[in-house]
Protein backbone atom coordinates (compact mmCIF):
# COMPACT_ATOMS: atom_id res chain seq x y z
CA UNK A 1 0.00 0.00 0.00
CA UNK A 2 2.62 1.90 0.80
CA UNK A 3 4.53 1.34 -2.04
CA UNK A 4 1.77 1.96 -4.32
CA UNK A 5 0.52 5.91 -2.50
CA UNK A 6 4.72 6.73 -3.32
CA UNK A 7 4.35 5.97 -7.05
CA UNK A 8 1.02 8.24 -7.09
CA UNK A 9 3.02 10.70 -5.70
CA UNK A 10 5.17 10.84 -7.83
CA UNK A 11 3.16 10.65 -10.36
CA UNK A 12 1.49 13.53 -9.48
CA UNK A 13 4.27 15.77 -9.04
CA UNK A 14 5.69 14.78 -12.34
CA UNK A 15 2.56 16.23 -13.95
CA UNK A 16 2.79 19.29 -11.91
CA UNK A 17 5.92 19.79 -12.29
CA UNK A 18 5.72 22.01 -15.40
CA UNK A 19 3.27 24.94 -13.56
CA UNK A 20 6.19 24.95 -10.93
CA UNK A 21 8.77 25.87 -13.17
CA UNK A 22 6.93 28.05 -15.45
CA UNK A 23 8.07 31.10 -16.92
CA UNK A 24 7.84 34.94 -15.38
CA UNK A 25 7.10 37.03 -17.44
CA UNK A 26 8.96 40.20 -17.16
CA UNK A 27 7.54 43.70 -19.05
CA UNK A 28 9.42 46.73 -19.73
CA UNK A 29 8.21 48.61 -16.46
CA UNK A 30 8.87 45.46 -14.69
CA UNK A 31 12.35 45.65 -15.75
CA UNK A 32 12.81 49.22 -15.42
CA UNK A 33 11.17 48.71 -11.47
CA UNK A 34 13.63 45.98 -10.97
CA UNK A 35 16.33 47.82 -11.62
CA UNK A 36 15.67 50.81 -9.99
CA UNK A 37 15.36 48.36 -6.50
CA UNK A 38 18.44 46.49 -7.31
CA UNK A 39 21.11 48.18 -9.22
CA UNK A 40 23.74 49.98 -6.38
CA UNK A 41 23.93 52.96 -8.70
CA UNK A 42 20.53 53.98 -8.11
CA UNK A 43 20.50 53.12 -4.45
CA UNK A 44 23.74 55.53 -3.84
CA UNK A 45 21.62 58.40 -5.15
CA UNK A 46 18.67 57.29 -2.34
CA UNK A 47 21.41 57.36 0.15
CA UNK A 48 22.92 60.75 -0.98
CA UNK A 49 19.24 62.04 -0.32
CA UNK A 50 18.67 61.08 2.61
CA UNK A 51 22.10 62.33 3.78
CA UNK A 52 21.27 65.55 2.61
CA UNK A 53 18.58 65.20 4.46
CA UNK A 54 20.44 64.95 7.82
CA UNK A 55 22.94 67.68 6.72
CA UNK A 56 19.70 70.30 7.30
CA UNK A 57 18.72 68.50 10.68
CA UNK A 58 22.42 69.31 11.56
CA UNK A 59 22.56 72.71 10.65
CA UNK A 60 19.22 73.89 11.80
CA UNK A 61 20.18 72.14 15.45
CA UNK A 62 22.90 75.22 15.18
CA UNK A 63 20.40 77.33 16.24
CA UNK A 64 19.21 75.56 19.30
CA UNK A 65 20.39 76.14 23.07
CA UNK A 66 23.06 74.16 24.59
CA UNK A 67 22.30 73.16 28.24
CA UNK A 68 25.54 71.28 30.12
CA UNK A 69 25.18 70.09 33.39
CA UNK A 70 28.75 69.21 35.07
CA UNK A 71 29.18 67.71 38.32
CA UNK A 72 32.88 66.73 39.87
CA UNK A 73 33.88 65.07 42.86
CA UNK A 74 37.87 65.40 43.78
CA UNK A 75 39.79 64.25 46.52
CA UNK A 76 42.96 66.90 47.25
CA UNK A 77 46.11 65.69 48.71
CA UNK A 78 48.60 67.67 50.93
CA UNK A 79 49.21 71.73 50.49
CA UNK A 80 45.87 73.40 48.40
CA UNK A 81 43.71 76.09 48.57
CA UNK A 82 40.58 75.85 50.89
CA UNK A 83 37.53 76.39 48.54
CA UNK A 84 35.85 78.83 51.75
CA UNK A 85 39.12 80.79 52.92
CA UNK A 86 41.52 81.08 49.85
CA UNK A 87 44.08 79.83 52.61
CA UNK A 88 46.66 77.15 51.82
CA UNK A 89 46.10 74.26 53.68
CA UNK A 90 48.13 71.12 54.00
CA UNK A 91 45.36 68.37 54.50
CA UNK A 92 43.16 65.83 53.30
CA UNK A 93 39.85 66.88 51.98
CA UNK A 94 36.90 66.39 50.09
CA UNK A 95 34.82 68.21 47.36
CA UNK A 96 31.64 68.26 45.36
CA UNK A 97 31.19 70.80 42.66
CA UNK A 98 28.20 71.07 40.38
CA UNK A 99 27.85 73.65 37.10
CA UNK A 100 25.20 74.28 34.97
CA UNK A 101 25.80 76.43 31.63
CA UNK A 102 23.57 77.71 28.95
CA UNK A 103 24.21 79.56 25.74
CA UNK A 104 22.23 80.54 22.80
CA UNK A 105 23.24 82.27 19.85
CA UNK A 106 21.32 85.62 19.22
CA UNK A 107 22.89 87.31 16.45
CA UNK A 108 25.97 85.44 14.01
CA UNK A 109 25.35 87.65 10.85
CA UNK A 110 22.41 85.27 9.42
CA UNK A 111 25.11 82.79 8.84
CA UNK A 112 23.07 80.03 10.54
CA UNK A 113 19.84 80.77 8.34
CA UNK A 114 22.91 81.03 5.35
CA UNK A 115 24.20 77.04 6.03
CA UNK A 116 20.36 75.83 6.55
CA UNK A 117 19.39 77.46 3.06
CA UNK A 118 22.22 75.94 1.56
CA UNK A 119 21.70 72.44 3.09
CA UNK A 120 18.44 72.71 1.75
CA UNK A 121 19.14 73.48 -2.08
CA UNK A 122 21.61 70.45 -1.82
CA UNK A 123 18.86 68.21 -0.18
CA UNK A 124 16.57 69.46 -3.48
CA UNK A 125 19.76 68.60 -5.76
CA UNK A 126 20.29 65.19 -4.09
CA UNK A 127 16.48 64.66 -4.67
CA UNK A 128 16.26 65.71 -8.23
CA UNK A 129 19.34 63.87 -9.02
CA UNK A 130 17.44 60.66 -8.26
CA UNK A 131 15.11 60.98 -10.99
CA UNK A 132 18.70 61.68 -12.76
CA UNK A 133 19.85 58.26 -11.95
CA UNK A 134 16.18 57.07 -12.67
CA UNK A 135 16.44 58.19 -16.44
CA UNK A 136 20.47 57.18 -16.93
CA UNK A 137 19.42 53.19 -15.31
CA UNK A 138 16.25 53.29 -17.68
CA UNK A 139 17.66 54.47 -21.06
CA UNK A 140 20.13 51.26 -20.29
CA UNK A 141 17.26 48.95 -19.90
CA UNK A 142 15.33 50.14 -22.66
CA UNK A 143 18.39 49.62 -24.70
CA UNK A 144 18.93 45.95 -23.55
CA UNK A 145 15.12 45.25 -23.58
CA UNK A 146 14.69 46.12 -27.27
CA UNK A 147 17.92 44.25 -28.01
CA UNK A 148 16.30 41.17 -26.49
CA UNK A 149 13.05 41.99 -28.14
CA UNK A 150 14.82 42.21 -31.44
CA UNK A 151 17.32 38.83 -31.35
CA UNK A 152 14.41 37.30 -30.15
CA UNK A 153 12.26 38.05 -33.28
CA UNK A 154 15.60 36.75 -35.46
CA UNK A 155 15.69 33.78 -33.61
CA UNK A 156 12.20 32.93 -35.02
CA UNK A 157 13.17 34.06 -38.53
CA UNK A 158 16.19 31.94 -37.95
CA UNK A 159 14.13 28.80 -37.02
CA UNK A 160 11.25 29.19 -39.37
CA UNK A 161 14.14 29.76 -42.35
CA UNK A 162 15.59 26.09 -41.20
CA UNK A 163 12.25 24.50 -40.99
CA UNK A 164 11.68 25.62 -44.98
CA UNK A 165 14.95 24.63 -45.88
CA UNK A 166 14.46 20.96 -43.80
CA UNK A 167 10.85 20.79 -45.74
CA UNK A 168 12.43 21.89 -49.48
CA UNK A 169 15.11 19.35 -48.84
CA UNK A 170 13.31 16.37 -47.73
CA UNK A 171 10.89 17.34 -50.45
CA UNK A 172 13.61 16.87 -53.11
CA UNK A 173 14.80 13.70 -51.23
CA UNK A 174 11.59 12.16 -52.28
CA UNK A 175 11.93 13.27 -55.89
CA UNK A 176 15.55 11.76 -55.98
CA UNK A 177 14.02 8.59 -54.81
CA UNK A 178 11.66 8.81 -57.22
CA UNK A 179 14.02 9.80 -60.13
CA UNK A 180 12.73 12.86 -61.22
CA UNK A 181 15.48 15.27 -60.32
CA UNK A 182 19.11 14.26 -59.38
CA UNK A 183 21.26 14.63 -56.54
CA UNK A 184 23.48 17.55 -56.62
CA UNK A 185 20.10 19.77 -56.63
CA UNK A 186 19.79 17.81 -52.97
CA UNK A 187 23.34 18.88 -51.91
CA UNK A 188 22.41 22.36 -52.84
CA UNK A 189 19.32 22.42 -50.70
CA UNK A 190 21.49 20.48 -47.63
CA UNK A 191 23.96 23.52 -47.90
CA UNK A 192 21.46 25.39 -47.32
CA UNK A 193 19.70 23.90 -44.37
CA UNK A 194 23.56 24.15 -42.88
CA UNK A 195 24.29 27.67 -43.61
CA UNK A 196 20.21 28.15 -42.23
CA UNK A 197 21.05 26.55 -38.86
CA UNK A 198 24.65 28.15 -38.58
CA UNK A 199 22.67 31.57 -38.82
CA UNK A 200 20.26 29.86 -36.09
CA UNK A 201 23.51 29.40 -34.16
CA UNK A 202 24.39 32.81 -34.61
CA UNK A 203 21.24 34.43 -33.51
CA UNK A 204 20.61 31.88 -30.59
CA UNK A 205 24.07 33.33 -29.27
CA UNK A 206 23.72 36.67 -30.00
CA UNK A 207 19.99 36.59 -27.83
CA UNK A 208 22.06 34.93 -25.18
CA UNK A 209 24.33 37.52 -25.18
CA UNK A 210 21.36 40.40 -25.57
CA UNK A 211 19.63 38.76 -21.96
CA UNK A 212 22.69 38.77 -20.11
CA UNK A 213 22.86 42.64 -20.16
CA UNK A 214 19.75 42.98 -19.46
CA UNK A 215 19.91 41.11 -16.79
CA UNK A 216 23.18 42.92 -15.58
CA UNK A 217 21.62 46.24 -16.39
CA UNK A 218 18.89 45.36 -13.72
CA UNK A 219 21.66 43.89 -11.45
CA UNK A 220 19.19 40.70 -11.28
CA UNK A 221 20.74 36.96 -11.58
CA UNK A 222 21.06 35.48 -15.29
CA UNK A 223 17.27 33.37 -15.74
CA UNK A 224 16.46 31.17 -18.52
CA UNK A 225 12.80 31.20 -16.69
CA UNK A 226 12.28 34.57 -17.44
CA UNK A 227 10.54 35.80 -21.02
CA UNK A 228 10.76 39.34 -21.96
CA UNK A 229 7.04 40.51 -23.04
CA UNK A 230 6.97 42.11 -26.53
CA UNK A 231 6.06 45.81 -26.44
CA UNK A 232 2.43 46.51 -27.86
CA UNK A 233 3.80 49.46 -29.63
CA UNK A 234 3.27 49.95 -33.05
CA UNK A 235 5.85 51.92 -35.62
CA UNK A 236 4.63 55.50 -35.80
CA UNK A 237 6.55 57.89 -37.96
CA UNK A 238 6.38 61.13 -36.82
CA UNK A 239 8.44 64.61 -38.39
CA UNK A 240 10.29 65.90 -35.33
CA UNK A 241 11.51 69.39 -35.07
CA UNK A 242 14.93 70.29 -33.41
CA UNK A 243 13.53 72.88 -32.44
CA UNK A 244 11.25 70.68 -29.52
CA UNK A 245 13.83 69.67 -27.90
CA UNK A 246 15.46 73.29 -26.95
CA UNK A 247 12.98 73.91 -24.01
CA UNK A 248 12.80 70.40 -22.85
CA UNK A 249 16.14 69.70 -22.15
CA UNK A 250 16.04 72.51 -19.54
CA UNK A 251 13.63 71.23 -17.74
CA UNK A 252 15.54 67.57 -17.29
CA UNK A 253 15.93 66.51 -13.82
CA UNK A 254 20.11 66.12 -14.73
CA UNK A 255 19.64 70.29 -14.74
CA UNK A 256 17.57 71.02 -12.84
CA UNK A 257 19.31 69.16 -10.07
CA UNK A 258 23.08 71.36 -11.73
CA UNK A 259 21.19 74.59 -11.46
CA UNK A 260 19.92 74.15 -7.78
CA UNK A 261 23.69 72.57 -6.77
CA UNK A 262 24.85 76.19 -8.01
CA UNK A 263 22.29 78.28 -6.09
CA UNK A 264 23.63 76.51 -2.83
CA UNK A 265 26.59 78.01 -3.46
CA UNK A 266 25.50 81.46 -3.11
CA UNK A 267 24.28 80.42 0.21
CA UNK A 268 27.04 78.81 1.01
CA UNK A 269 29.14 82.34 0.13
CA UNK A 270 26.97 84.19 2.45
CA UNK A 271 27.68 82.25 5.16
CA UNK A 272 31.56 82.64 4.93
CA UNK A 273 31.14 86.33 4.43
CA UNK A 274 29.25 86.27 7.90
CA UNK A 275 32.01 85.60 9.78
CA UNK A 276 33.16 89.10 9.03
CA UNK A 277 30.31 90.45 10.86
CA UNK A 278 29.69 90.76 14.43
CA UNK A 279 28.22 88.22 16.45
CA UNK A 280 25.97 88.58 19.64
CA UNK A 281 25.68 85.63 22.45
CA UNK A 282 23.99 85.13 25.24
CA UNK A 283 25.45 82.95 28.39
CA UNK A 284 23.88 81.55 31.90
CA UNK A 285 25.96 80.09 34.76
CA UNK A 286 24.82 78.44 38.03
CA UNK A 287 26.94 75.94 40.27
CA UNK A 288 27.31 75.18 43.60
CA UNK A 289 29.83 73.36 45.84
CA UNK A 290 30.55 71.32 49.28
CA UNK A 291 33.85 70.85 50.74
CA UNK A 292 35.33 68.83 53.68
CA UNK A 293 37.37 71.46 54.81
CA UNK A 294 34.61 73.14 55.94
CA UNK A 295 32.86 70.89 58.96
CA UNK A 296 30.67 73.17 60.33
CA UNK A 297 28.13 73.02 57.47
CA UNK A 298 26.46 69.66 56.09
CA UNK A 299 26.98 68.33 52.33
CA UNK A 300 23.44 70.61 52.09
CA UNK A 301 24.19 73.56 53.97
CA UNK A 302 27.08 73.91 51.73
CA UNK A 303 25.50 73.48 48.46
CA UNK A 304 22.81 75.92 49.28
CA UNK A 305 25.07 78.67 50.60
CA UNK A 306 27.53 78.29 47.85
CA UNK A 307 24.85 78.58 45.35
CA UNK A 308 25.96 81.27 42.47
CA UNK A 309 25.01 82.68 39.15
CA UNK A 310 25.49 84.87 35.98
CA UNK A 311 23.67 85.77 32.75
CA UNK A 312 26.03 87.13 30.38
CA UNK A 313 25.32 89.10 26.78
CA UNK A 314 28.61 88.54 24.77
CA UNK A 315 29.42 90.97 21.50
CA UNK A 316 32.32 89.56 19.16
CA UNK A 317 33.27 92.08 16.73
CA UNK A 318 35.95 90.72 14.32
CA UNK A 319 38.85 92.62 13.52
CA UNK A 320 41.08 91.10 10.70
CA UNK A 321 38.87 87.70 9.80
CA UNK A 322 38.43 89.05 6.26
CA UNK A 323 42.07 88.06 5.61
CA UNK A 324 40.97 84.58 7.10
CA UNK A 325 37.42 84.66 5.13
CA UNK A 326 38.93 85.85 1.93
CA UNK A 327 40.61 82.66 1.16
CA UNK A 328 37.67 80.61 1.62
CA UNK A 329 35.29 82.97 -0.01
CA UNK A 330 37.68 82.66 -3.37
CA UNK A 331 37.18 79.23 -2.69
CA UNK A 332 33.57 78.86 -2.98
CA UNK A 333 33.53 81.29 -5.61
CA UNK A 334 35.54 78.74 -8.04
CA UNK A 335 33.39 76.27 -7.00
CA UNK A 336 30.60 77.80 -8.59
CA UNK A 337 31.91 78.82 -11.80
CA UNK A 338 33.38 75.20 -11.69
CA UNK A 339 29.47 74.25 -11.63
CA UNK A 340 28.11 76.42 -13.72
CA UNK A 341 30.97 74.85 -16.48
CA UNK A 342 29.55 71.87 -16.29
CA UNK A 343 26.07 72.92 -16.37
CA UNK A 344 26.83 74.36 -19.52
CA UNK A 345 28.75 70.49 -20.36
CA UNK A 346 25.49 69.11 -19.11
CA UNK A 347 23.18 70.56 -21.18
CA UNK A 348 25.75 70.22 -24.44
CA UNK A 349 25.63 67.02 -24.00
CA UNK A 350 21.89 66.41 -23.68
CA UNK A 351 21.38 68.40 -26.65
CA UNK A 352 24.14 66.83 -28.83
CA UNK A 353 22.43 63.28 -27.48
CA UNK A 354 19.16 64.09 -28.86
CA UNK A 355 20.56 65.40 -32.14
CA UNK A 356 22.33 62.39 -32.45
CA UNK A 357 18.71 60.68 -31.49
CA UNK A 358 17.00 63.05 -34.11
CA UNK A 359 19.36 62.03 -36.66
CA UNK A 360 19.23 58.22 -35.90
CA UNK A 361 15.47 58.35 -36.19
CA UNK A 362 15.35 59.95 -39.90
CA UNK A 363 17.60 57.37 -40.65
CA UNK A 364 15.90 54.74 -39.57
CA UNK A 365 12.68 55.89 -41.11
CA UNK A 366 14.23 56.10 -44.56
CA UNK A 367 15.71 52.65 -43.72
CA UNK A 368 12.29 51.36 -42.40
CA UNK A 369 10.47 52.68 -45.51
CA UNK A 370 13.19 50.87 -47.84
CA UNK A 371 13.11 48.18 -46.45
CA UNK A 372 9.17 47.53 -45.80
CA UNK A 373 9.40 47.48 -49.66
CA UNK A 374 12.32 45.15 -50.08
CA UNK A 375 10.55 42.54 -47.66
CA UNK A 376 7.32 42.92 -49.83
CA UNK A 377 9.06 42.50 -53.00
CA UNK A 378 11.19 39.62 -52.14
CA UNK A 379 8.19 37.93 -50.70
CA UNK A 380 6.29 38.27 -53.83
CA UNK A 381 9.16 37.08 -55.80
CA UNK A 382 9.98 33.71 -53.11
CA UNK A 383 6.58 33.08 -53.54
CA UNK A 384 6.27 32.98 -57.47
CA UNK A 385 10.01 30.68 -57.80
CA UNK A 386 8.77 28.91 -54.80
CA UNK A 387 5.64 28.26 -57.42
CA UNK A 388 8.11 27.80 -60.31
CA UNK A 389 10.33 25.07 -58.67
CA UNK A 390 7.06 23.04 -57.73
CA UNK A 391 6.09 23.39 -61.27
CA UNK A 392 9.08 22.25 -62.15
CA UNK A 393 10.12 25.31 -64.24
CA UNK A 394 13.44 26.78 -62.61
CA UNK A 395 15.94 24.64 -60.77
CA UNK A 396 16.84 25.25 -57.09
CA UNK A 397 19.12 27.92 -57.52
CA UNK A 398 16.81 30.43 -58.57
CA UNK A 399 15.01 29.39 -55.34
CA UNK A 400 18.21 29.54 -52.66
CA UNK A 401 19.11 33.08 -54.04
CA UNK A 402 15.07 34.39 -53.63
CA UNK A 403 15.03 32.64 -50.38
CA UNK A 404 18.47 34.21 -49.30
CA UNK A 405 17.46 37.77 -50.78
CA UNK A 406 14.15 37.16 -48.78
CA UNK A 407 15.97 36.59 -45.38
CA UNK A 408 18.56 39.30 -45.63
CA UNK A 409 15.18 41.94 -46.40
CA UNK A 410 13.24 40.22 -43.12
CA UNK A 411 16.30 40.78 -40.58
CA UNK A 412 17.24 44.19 -42.27
CA UNK A 413 13.13 44.86 -40.85
CA UNK A 414 13.52 43.63 -37.99
CA UNK A 415 16.39 45.08 -36.87
CA UNK A 416 15.80 48.37 -38.28
CA UNK A 417 11.96 48.63 -36.47
CA UNK A 418 13.75 47.58 -33.18
CA UNK A 419 16.07 50.89 -34.01
CA UNK A 420 13.18 52.77 -35.14
CA UNK A 421 11.64 52.11 -32.03
CA UNK A 422 14.41 52.73 -29.38
CA UNK A 423 15.12 55.95 -31.22
CA UNK A 424 11.72 57.22 -30.80
CA UNK A 425 11.50 56.24 -27.23
CA UNK A 426 14.86 58.27 -27.06
CA UNK A 427 13.10 61.36 -28.46
CA UNK A 428 10.20 60.84 -26.40
CA UNK A 429 12.13 61.14 -23.46
CA UNK A 430 14.13 64.27 -24.46
CA UNK A 431 11.07 66.09 -25.46
CA UNK A 432 8.91 65.43 -22.42
CA UNK A 433 11.28 64.26 -19.69
CA UNK A 434 9.91 60.60 -18.97
CA UNK A 435 9.96 57.31 -20.52
CA UNK A 436 6.00 56.37 -21.45
CA UNK A 437 5.68 52.77 -21.54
Amino acid sequence: MKKSLSSFTYILLLTAYPFFVSAQEMTLEKCVSTGVKNHPDFQTQLLAAEAAQIEIASAKSQQLPRLNIEVYQSTNIGRSIDRFTNAYIDQLYNSTFANANFSVPIYRGFQLKHNIRQNELLRDAATTSIESARNQLTIRIVQNYLGVLANQELVKAAEHQVRLSQTQADRVTKQIEAGTVGRPVLLQLQTQVANDEFALISAQNNIETARLLLFQSMNHPPSNSVDFTPLEKEVVLTNFDRSEFTTSINQLPEIKSQEIRIKSFDSQLRSVKADNLPSLDAFANYGSFFASSNPEESFFEQLNGTRNGSVTIGLTIPIFASFRTRPRAQAVSIQKKAAENQLLSNKLQLTQASEQALQSYKNAVKRYQNVQKQVNINQENLNAVTSQVNAGTINVVELLLARTNFDRAQNNFIQTKYELLLQRMLLDFYRTGSFNF
